[in-house]
């Protein structure tokens, strides 16, 4: 039988252990944060990827394409060889790939080196 006294803790303990009902809009947003390395944490694997993509990329900017178009394409025609990703291209990952380059063009012009300089060696 249920009295008084037994409601009122079965409603204290329902309020209590009752599974959480969140709202989509009161949820803490998700920053949408592009990590982008230092030259110092860019290993000669990574540098040797982003030289290989780099030229197919600039192409297709020059096209006008926008970031995912690119990013279709680069998945379309991964002929990176062994650089190919697993997971396909993001406009994400594209934006990296693009900021990183000129990080490093930037580093290497700061120490004298230029691109055709580092060819010929």
């Amino acid at each position: 039988m249920i009295d008084r006294r037994s409601l009122v803790l079965q409603a204290v303990a329902m309020s209590l252990c009752a599974p959480a009902i969140v709202r989509f809009g009161n949820l803490m947003p998700v920053k949408n944060r592009i990590h982008v390395r230092s030259p110092a944490e860019i290993g000669l694997i990574d540098r040797r990827h982003i030289a290989s993509t780099m030229p197919q990329i600039t192409a297709l900017r020059r096209a006008g394409l926008p970031l995912h178009e690119i990013a279709d394409a680069l998945d379309r025609g991964s002929d990176a060889g062994p650089f190919k990703l697993i997971a396909p291209w993001s406009t994400q990952q594209v934006l990296r790939m693009i900021q990183e380059a000129e990080l490093l063009r930037a580093r290497d012009f700061a120490m004298g080196v230029s691109t055709n300089e580092h060819r010929k060696r």
